[in-house]
C-alpha cells in the first residue's frame, strides 16, 4: 500500500484528490496539510512513501518543498507535483529539484494513479501533455543572433502582461488582485521572469524587456 502526504494550499483541490485517491485500495492518504512547513516540521516522524505538492504556496513553493524532502528522507519519500503551470520553466525546475513526477491539474483519475505506480516503481513521470509542452517549446524557441548578442526569449502572455502591471508601478498584492490570482503566484511569476531575462531586479527587467520589445512605453 502506497502512503501518501498531501500539500496543497486550495482545500477544494486538495479534497477532490483525496477523495479520487481514497478510491483506490492500493492508496491511503495518511495526512494532508495546506502548506509544504507543516509536512516538513513532521517528515521524520511519518511514515510516507510519496508526498503529492502544488507548486505555487503561500510561505515555502513546491519546487523548495522537493528539494527539503530529498534531501531529509535522503531520496528515500518520492515527490509528485501536481500544477496549473503549463511551462516549461517550471516543469524544469521541478525536475532539477528532484521531483519523480509532473503532472497539470486537469488530469485524468487513470492518469494520476498511472503517475503513482510508475513513480514507487523508481521510475520519472511526466504526462503526455507535459511532454508535448516540452517538445513544442524546443521545437519553437526562436533564437536571432544579433550583432548586439541579443536574442528572442520566450515570454508567456501572462508573464507580460506581469511585466506592465509591475512598469506601471503596481505592487504584487495589487497584480495579485487585477489578475484574480494569489500573491504566491505573482512570486512565481516574477521569480520565472527574473531568471528568463537572466536580471537580478525589477529595474534591470524593465529595462531588458524594454530594450527585446517585450515592453512598449507609451508616451
Amino acid at each position: 500500500m502506497v502512503k501518501i502526504f498531501l500539500v496543497e494550499d486550495h482545500h477544494i483541490v486538495r479534497y477532490g484528490v483525496k477523495s479520487l485517491l481514497e478510491t483506490n485500495p492500493e492508496f491511503i492518504v495518511i495526512g494532508e496539510s495546506d502548506n509544504a512547513e507543516d509536512l516538513l516540521l513532521q517528515l521524520n516522524t511519518l511514515n510516507v512513501d510519496l508526498v503529492i505538492s502544488d507548486i505555487s504556496m503561500d510561505g515555502m513553493s513546491g519546487i523548495e518543498l522537493v528539494k527539503q524532502i530529498k534531501k531529509v528522507s535522503k531520496g528515500a519519500v518520492k515527490t509528485l507535483i501536481l500544477s496549473m503551470h503549463a511551462d516549461d520553466l517550471y516543469i524544469n525546475q521541478c525536475f532539477e529539484a528532484g521531483a519523480n513526477g509532473y503532472l497539470l491539474k486537469d488530469f485524468k483519475k487513470s492518469e494520476l494513479f498511472n503517475a503513482i505506480e510508475k513513480i514507487m516503481k523508481g521510475e520519472i513521470f511526466i504526462s503526455r501533455s507535459v511532454s508535448q509542452i516540452l517538445a513544442n517549446n524546443f521545437i519553437n524557441k526562436e533564437y536571432s543572433p544579433k550583432a548586439n548578442g541579443i536574442y528572442k526569449i520566450d515570454v508567456t502572455k501572462r508573464e507580460k502582461e506581469i511585466i506592465e502591471l509591475i512598469s506601471l508601478g503596481f505592487s504584487n498584492k495589487e497584480i495579485a488582485e487585477k489578475l484574480l490570482v494569489s500573491i504566491s503566484t505573482v512570486d512565481a511569476h516574477r521569480y520565472n521572469i527574473l531568471k528568463k531575462l537572466e536580471v537580478k531586479n525589477t529595474a534591470e527587467m524593465i529595462m531588458k524587456a524594454i530594450k527585446l520589445k517585450i515592453l512598449n512605453l507609451k508616451n
